[in-house]
């Protein structure tokens, strides 16, 4: 059996992993996010990349990967609708039966996929897996480990987390990323998962997180007292317990 049909077949039979990345004006990036998806030591995935409006050549970069890769699916919206919205997007268009996310201007370790993904058979019951991280800041990788977290101390003090990936089963508890955040958007997402009680903390830096200007979470950190967006679960709460006014 030729060598290439064979490592088809071996691909069908394994669980195909849907990996989301938005993006929005990251031309000098983006590539580098590409190619760590597609030197992942496990075959079976998809790549979703919904380019946001872009002003820049982020389109035209993403497409000429998308040419040559039958897995990169690429789509654009017109216009900047933000980026819960272009998760949601590729959301709906992901097959996989395990959904990971990438921003488009980090990268994955080469075992990403493959790591996260064992968790799972390891513990079939588990509806989300997240990681440790390294940063990577003036050239300079710096392995950052992540808190263990319980589900209390997440309520009283929510933090994003680094590479997620969560099955089909959890898409149906949390349903979509709530469409007016533009920033927390993926923290409001995991709350009814974490609830669940059913998560796992692999550490292990599986995802390198890119610390520059351009960077949207340096661009949107901000503490619930200045969002106070009424969108936000965590705000919401902290209203009703009276830490915010």
């Amino acid at each position: 059996m030729p060598s290439k049909v064979f490592h088809q077949l071996h691909s069908m039979s394994l669980p195909l992993i849907s990996v989301i990345m938005p993006a929005y004006n990251r031309q000098q990036v983006i590539g580098e996010a590409i190619n760590s998806v597609q030197n992942q030591t496990y075959p079976h995935w998809e790549l979703i990349v919904v380019d946001d409006g872009s002003t820049d050549s982020t389109y035209a970069v993403a497409h000429r990967y998308a040419k040559s890769d039958s897995r990169i699916k690429l789509y654009r919206n017109e216009q900047n609708n933000g980026i819960s919205s272009a998760r949601n997007t590729a959301l709906k268009l992901s097959r996989g039966k395990f959904i990971t996310h990438l921003d488009s201007d980090d990268t994955f370790s080469r075992s990403a996929l493959a790591d996260t993904l064992a968790a799972f058979k390891k513990w079939p019951s588990l509806l989300l897996v997240h990681t440790d991280l390294n940063r990577l800041i003036d050239g300079k990788v710096v392995h950052t480990p992540q808190e263990d977290i319980t589900y209390n101390n997440w309520l009283v003090k929510p933090h994003g987390l680094a590479m997620v990936m969560y099955s089909r089963e959890a898409v149906n508890l949390s349903k979509k990323f709530e469409d007016q955040l533009h920033t927390c958007e993926d923290i409001n997402f995991y709350d009814k998962i974490l609830k669940s009680g059913r998560y796992l903390h692999l550490k292990k830096p599986l995802y390198n997180w890119r610390i520059w200007d351009g960077s949207i979470t340096r661009n949107t950190n901000m503490t619930c007292s200045e969002c106070r967006s009424p969108h936000c679960t965590f705000f919401k709460n902290y209203q009703k317990l009276g830490w915010v006014h």
